[in-house]
């Protein structure tokens, strides 16, 4: 009898080994599971540093184009900080990237079409301001960045001219003859009033009359969208 149970317990015995082995294997592996570090924040090498401690293989994923952080930062992981994983899993990060330079064009000087065209060429972002000036309608007075400085941003902005401004500066006339003051006068359709330092007789032509005084004295700003009217004294 007792041999016939012993040659039952030789023939389970390797079914209580392979049990008691799966049994103590589940245990180690459930007690060999570890939490996903946070390595968000840090540098490439500094992560791969933490991971390898961990037992865990640090795979980068993609890189993306970031303007404010330095190179190298992992900006995202997976599986998420906090999670159960197990020894030797993958951890994929997602790590910064500076974008590549792109340098201003030259856009001063151009018409706004050619700005426009430019700038849509090197896909950056494009900000206009109008401003009043002296130079031709839609010409590009100035931009930021200057030609041929980095683009931090990808933003261009550009200044362009709307046109004449409403203000000019009143020249001088004095020394010169009647004649040409009033040319210069009419031809800006300024209103004048002429004033003779001495009695003149009924047949005076004013041929010969030169400009001693004026107002608006010589250098004042006058608004050239408002009427204007002159006082002239000759002599």
């Amino acid at each position: 009898m007792f041999n016939l149970n012993k040659k039952y317990l030789l023939y389970f015995f390797p079914f209580f080994s392979f049990a008691i082995g799966y049994y103590l294997a589940h245990r180690i592996v459930k007690n060999t599971e570890i939490i996903a570090p946070t390595i968000v924040g840090e540098k490439l090498n500094d992560a791969l540093r933490t991971t390898s401690n961990l037992g865990l293989n640090l795979k980068l994923l993609r890189e993306k184009e970031d303007v404010e952080l330095p190179e190298g930062i992992i900006i995202d992981q997976s599986p998420a900080a906090g999670k159960k994983i197990k020894p030797n899993q993958h951890l994929f990060v997602t790590v910064s990237k500076k974008p590549n330079k792109i340098v201003a064009p030259i856009l001063e000087g151009q018409k706004y079409e050619e700005v426009l065209n430019t700038t849509k060429k090197l896909r950056t972002n494009l900000e206009i301001h109008w401003l009043e000036s002296s130079y031709p309608q839609n010409i590009c007075l100035a931009q930021y960045p200057k030609p041929n400085k980095n683009i931090g941003k990808k933003q261009i902005v550009s200044y362009l001219s709307s046109g004449k401004n409403g203000y000019s500066i009143f020249p001088n006339l004095k020394g010169k003859s009647l004649s040409e003051a009033k040319i210069f006068l009419e031809t800006e359709g300024i209103n004048v009033e002429i004033i003779h330092g001495k009695n003149i007789t009924q047949n005076h032509s004013c041929e010969k009359c030169i400009v001693r005084d004026q107002k608006p004295v010589p250098g004042s700003i006058v608004n050239v969208k408002k009427k204007i009217f002159a006082q002239i004294q000759v002599s």
